[in-house]
């Protein structure tokens, strides 16, 4: 009481008919057992901290026009779906993560945080189950529910019966890239240009399994990089010389296709001798070889991968009876191969190596 005496404000010791009001000062709402102050004049409740910051109540300047606390009681009310947050002290909806105004955390309620639980958006349904054999390919945000699959539902068709629960089984690795190439594919029939396709051409469709299809691009492209490789070292001279003279005729002018290039090529061409002309056409065609491998590759590359998925998983679906031995089979037979890709790199290597160190 003597706090009250010397600062003119009346301590409460039982805050429970202020619970569903807010302080003015913090907006934040009174709880039980706070140590809460009123001022004698308005009857304002207020937290004894804000007080004592503030030094006066917060409406202290209406009190002189005969100014209670009863006519703001609808302002400080609080209620008790809403929650409060912490940062621009602004009301929300209970059971929301984030502010709505200003994105900030806002206070958990244990007993409420269940509900709150993240649910895989993919699977075919919510059961415990099939929760437990389709895990979410993407980690959801703090507070946010991420969706890495953009609204596909787990039992959408992709094609031939497949489903997305199922790609996404088979795929493994960047399942919900794939889920979403497929289900464009078969609603529009357009694929996308493979970038990964472009950079390792038959490496990448061995790595996803293709097996067929990756060896012959792959040796193809073995056959170019060793054969090219093999021309630098051991006419390595010439291919220096006539590389040089090339460039020159190309920019004689200061610029590409100068005036007299077509005669300058023929003169540069007919100089040669038939083996000369021989081994300077092989080994230009091979660089060009190897490019066109590469876009073939990035061009038609997830097309094959769809194709090679649809039949591989009704393959499996055909000859597994329960759901458990599908899931299993899928798991086995699908994803990708990275043993067979790690060799590839090394085999890369040696090609490209190993003719120097013959030689």
């Amino acid at each position: 009481m003597l706090y009250g005496a010397i600062f003119g404000i009346i301590p409460i010791g039982d805050t429970m008919e202020y619970n569903n009001y807010k302080c003015p000062v913090c907006s934040k709402p009174f709880e039980k057992d706070e140590d809460i102050v009123v001022c004698p004049e308005c009857g304002t409740p207020h937290h004894r901290d804000c007080y004592d910051s503030l030094g006066h109540c917060f409406y202290e300047e209406k009190h002189n026009s005969n100014f209670s606390f009863d006519s703001v009681k609808k302002e400080n009310s609080h209620d008790e779906n809403k929650v409060i947050c912490p940062v621009c002290q602004k009301d929300n909806p209970k059971g929301n993560r984030l502010c709505i105004y200003c994105g900030a955390d806002l206070p958990r309620d244990t007993k409420d945080e269940s509900k709150n639980a993240y649910t895989p958006p993919f699977t075919v349904d919510n059961t415990e189950e099939t929760q437990k054999s389709s895990q979410p390919q993407g980690t959801p945000f703090p507070g946010v529910v991420f969706d890495p699959m953009a609204g596909l539902k787990g039992d959408a068709d992709v094609g031939n019966g497949v489903t997305v629960d199922e790609v996404t089984k088979f795929t493994k690795n960047n399942a919900p890239f794939y889920a979403r190439l497929f289900s464009q594919i078969h609603n529009s029939g357009r694929s996308r240009f493979s970038f990964v396709g472009f950079i390792f051409g038959g490496g990448w469709l061995l790595y996803r399994k293709m097996y067929k299809i990756g060896a012959v691009i792959t040796a193809l492209y073995a056959f170019t990089i060793f054969l090219s490789t093999y021309l630098s070292i051991t006419r390595s001279n010439f291919l220096a010389e006539t590389s040089e003279q090339l460039y020159n005729i190309m920019y004689s002018g200061g610029y590409f296709f100068s005036s007299k290039i077509f005669s300058d090529l023929g003169a540069f061409f007919s100089s040669m001798s038939g083996e000369n002309l021989f081994t300077f056409i092989l080994y230009y065609s091979m660089g060009i070889l190897q490019f066109a491998l590469r876009l073939v590759t990035a061009i038609c590359g997830h097309r094959w991968y769809y194709k090679h998925s649809i039949k591989k998983i009704n393959a499996i679906k055909a000859t597994s009876g329960s759901r458990e031995k599908l899931n299993a089979s899928l798991d086995e037979k699908g994803g990708v191969n990275l043993p067979l890709a790690i060799s590839l790199m090394v085999s890369y290597l040696a090609i490209i190596y190993l003719p120097g160190l013959l030689l």
